[in-house]
């Protein structure tokens, strides 16, 4: 994927209230629109792709966050425990996903890596099951402003 373009213009969002995410792969002269799972009374603020697992997307939409595992082809909602808000931008820091909602503040999903990992990943898997070494973990307590393990 050499380019993604989302459009979330205020002129959009107040006559037609529709996603767009576009992507090229020869440098602008042709483009694809890549909305399909994303309901058509919503719209798009920002899309990021995974630099460790290319076609691993994740778009922030007005109704909440959406993941594609195929370099944008298909969307499927990604709720966890995220409530319906609008997502204003995201990013993916050390391999977890950080979203700015309106309203909600931040959101973190730890580690994306496990999705990427998989066969065909998905937040609830059901037709099989596989165990992942999980990464180190540094615990800590934090209480009066101290951190103490």
């Amino acid at each position: 994927m050499r380019a993604l373009l989302t459009w979330p213009s205020t002129a959009t969002r107040t006559t037609t209230i529709t996603p767009y995410i576009f992507k090229t792969a020869d440098f602008g002269a042709t483009w694809t629109k890549l909305v399909n799972g994303i309901p058509d009374n919503t719209f798009v603020r920002a899309v990021r792709e995974d630099p460790k697992k290319p076609g691993l997307l994740f778009a922030g939409a007005e109704n909440g966050v959406y993941v594609s595992f195929n370099n944008g082809a298909d969307w499927k909602p990604l709720k966890l425990n995220l409530p319906t808000v609008p997502i204003h931008d995201l990013v993916i820091k050390d391999d977890d996903l950080v979203l700015a909602t309106h309203g909600r503040a931040f959101w973190i999903l730890d580690d994306i890596a496990r999705y990427a990992s998989s066969p065909t990943p998905s937040p609830r898997r059901t037709s099989t099951c596989s165990l992942q070494q999980p990464p180190p973990a540094n615990p800590r307590r934090w209480r009066g402003g101290k951190s103490r393990l």
